[in-house]
C-alpha cells in the first residue's frame, strides 16, 4: 500500500516491467539472466567460503560487496555459458 513514506515508487516498478513485457523483444532473456544472477548471489552468500573470497576481493579492489556479488555472479554466468555452447 502506498503510503507517504513509500509514494515516490508507486507502482512498485509495474508500470515499466509491463512496458518492458510488451515492447522489449530481448524481455524473457533479459528476466531469465536476472533470475540466474539472483540465484548465484544467494548461493554465494550461503557458501561461507565463496563469499568469505568475494569479499576479500572487494576490499582489495576498493567496491561495496553487493558490487563485487554481481560482478562474480556474472563471470559465473558467462563461464557457464560459454561451456554451454562447447
Amino acid at each position: 500500500m502506498p503510503t507517504n513514506a513509500n509514494i515516490y515508487k508507486l507502482g512498485f516498478g509495474f508500470i515499466e516491467e509491463a512496458y518492458e513485457a510488451y515492447f522489449d523483444p530481448n524481455y524473457e532473456l533479459k528476466r531469465i539472466k536476472k533470475e540466474r544472477i539472483n540465484k548465484i548471489i544467494h548461493n554465494i552468500k550461503h557458501t561461507p567460503e565463496w563469499l568469505k573470497s568475494i569479499t576479500h576481493k572487494a576490499q582489495v579492489e576498493g567496491i561495496d560487496i553487493e558490487t563485487a556479488l554481481l560482478n562474480n555472479a556474472k563471470y559465473v554466468i558467462n563461464e557457464e555459458d560459454k561451456k554451454a555452447i562447447k
